[in-house]
């Protein structure tokens, strides 16, 4: 899959995937720029502007999409656990890597050296038959 050329269906300002680093069938690497004038973050917080951690929550799971995105059409991710570490002020870039271990994820983005929040969560698979979800 050619990284530079994968059109994701996420558009901004949601999208929080800004420059895609390495991405291949088990792991995406990817860096998100928070800037202040980041529509989502306008009103986060009145006297410091922060990135949400929600978004970057957000940013897993799209990462997660890519992933999995040309290889499956159905997923869900279940058992979420989330650690924030530290806050990611206005003006940072964060790197996030997203590994995909048969159906556990793991992930953890980083703000130069110092890892700012870890992620682990399980993706389960899913077909669609007689008009009903089943995951396996």
């Amino acid at each position: 899959m050619n990284k530079k050329n994968y059109n994701h269906h996420i558009k901004k300002p949601i999208n929080q995937i800004d420059k895609c680093i390495t991405l291949n069938e088990k792991e995406i690497i990817f860096e998100k720029f928070v800037s202040n004038g980041d529509f989502l973050l306008i009103g986060h917080f009145e006297d410091l502007s922060i990135f949400p951690g929600l978004l970057l929550t957000e940013a897993i799971i799209q990462g997660v999409e890519y992933i999995i995105g040309k290889q499956r059409s159905e997923f869900m991710i279940k058992n979420v656990n989330v650690r924030f570490l530290d806050i990611i002020p206005a003006g940072n870039i964060v790197t996030i890597h997203v590994q995909l271990l048969d159906q556990l994820i793991k992930s953890y983005a980083v703000i130069e050296d110092r890892k700012v929040m870890t992620y682990q969560s399980e993706v389960y698979y899913g077909t669609i038959s007689n008009d009903r979800r089943r995951f396996t």
